[in-house]
């Protein structure tokens, strides 16, 4: 909002009313290389969801998405938001075309079927789900499903990088009069949907249908980079959550500071005594820094 990005009042609410910390998947780290970073829900940076190889864009990218599409995203309109990721757009899609008089409807769909269940989730417990239905994109390996486009859309937004005539292809027989696509467009010559490689940069375009006319016209918004679709989960295993990591060190001092006790004649340990010990150091020092990033 500070930056000029947000201006339409209606989208600032629905901002506002949509907390972004909810959408958060927090399992970033690499138990096996001793790492463990957090997101951070609320920097302008985009985050990992979880292990699925999937990515939350950043705050401003998702200020660009709905500002450019907010004439269609009236109370009563139709959106199809591609590629949903854990639910933060399509829970804003559905506070901006539902209210007490009008009832949109937001088609979330979601390619890592993982994604989709999270996206539920997600939208129950930040109470924004009005509307929305979750589809998980691919009826099998190569057909996608066939219910995502049994009607037609004012606004469609798509999370993943496509050639225009993908897009042509697939979502202009699908849109109403007046209505908008929001794509990140990469070049003819790079790799499109279902490649193993994303590639580097693309535009994110705003398509626009003539109400009148019903000619599409094309507008070049800003360069992006943005993954392919992803048509199933990586093979890591689930990764810890914020908390379960602290559950987890909190063990392991727990464990050492009874041990300690226990060698030491009743004397419980200072801070100096744990920092003697360079495991229990960077232990502590770990436990203390999650602590402090809890929202």
């Amino acid at each position: 909002k500070k930056l000029g990005v947000l201006k339409t009042l209606a989208v600032v609410k629905a901002f506002e009313e949509t907390d972004r910390a909810l959408f958060i998947d927090d399992r970033l780290n690499d138990a096996e290389k001793g790492r463990f970073t957090y997101a951070e829900p609320y920097a302008n940076a985009p985050v990992k969801l979880g292990y699925t190889g999937a990515t939350m864009s950043t705050p401003h990218h998702h200020a660009v998405i709905v500002e450019s599409l907010s004439e269609t995203l009236s109370p009563g309109k139709r959106v199809l938001d591609m590629g949903c990721g854990s639910g933060y757009l399509a829970g804003i899609f559905s506070k901006l075309v539902t209210d007490s008089k009008e009832k949109g409807s937001v088609l979330a769909v979601e390619c890592v079927p993982e994604l989709a269940e999270l996206t539920q989730i997600n939208l129950k417990r930040a109470g924004c789900g009005e509307g929305v239905k979750v589809e998980v994109a691919y009826k099998d390996e190569n057909m996608l499903n066939e219910s995502i486009f049994e009607q037609k859309y004012d606004a469609i937004h798509v999370s993943f990088s496509m050639s225009h005539e993908r897009v042509e292809q697939l979502f202009f027989p699908h849109l109403l009069p007046g209505g908008k696509i929001l794509v990140p467009v990469h070049g003819e010559e790079e790799a499109d949907t279902g490649s193993d490689k994303a590639p580097m940069e693309q535009i994110l375009t705003l398509y626009s249908m003539d109400a009148e006319s019903l000619r599409i016209s094309r507008d070049e918004l800003m360069p992006v980079m943005c993954q392919p679709m992803i048509t199933e989960t990586l093979k890591d295993e689930p990764k810890q959550t914020t908390a379960e990591r602290i559950a987890e060190i909190q063990k392991d001092l727990d464990s050492w500071k009874q041990e300690f006790t226990k060698t030491n004649g009743g004397q419980n340990p200072t801070r100096e005594d744990m920092f003697k010990d360079a495991r229990i150091k960077k232990l502590f020092t770990e436990f203390s820094n999650l602590r402090k990033k809890q929202w």
